[in-house]
């Protein structure tokens, strides 16, 4: 939840902190608006100043290099997306998740449908 009492670089801040929490949720090859990793409760009550100037934020934060993402297609007109700054392929075999343990199951057809 926001502070109405917090300034606009109080507020940028919150969101950035917001955004590298977010991070250790993010799925590999998935793409996230900067609203869908500050969360809801912060993102709502902001105004449309304040929202463009924490994406402005995170957008620079990113190029900086200090939060661990890359910058996908804009999901819309003005919204950035971002996504973890590798594939599930690149991961290290040391951590949890590798490409030699994923596994896909298809459904299988029934009979006499397409």
């Amino acid at each position: 939840m926001t502070d109405q009492s917090m300034t606009p670089q109080q507020t940028c801040l919150r969101g950035l902190e917001l955004a590298e929490r977010f991070i250790s949720y993010m799925i590999p090859g998935h793409r996230y608006t900067v609203e869908t990793m500050c969360g809801n409760s912060f993102w709502d009550p902001l105004d449309n100043y304040l929202r463009q100037k924490v994406g402005e934020a995170i957008a620079l934060a990113v190029s900086r290099g200090d939060l661990n993402l890359r910058p996908s297609f804009k999901g819309g007109k003005a919204t950035n997306m971002y996504e973890l700054p590798y594939d599930v392929a690149e991961r290290d075999p040391a951590t949890d998740i590798d490409a030699n343990t994923i596994t896909i199951i298809k459904p299988k057809k029934e009979v006499g449908k397409n």
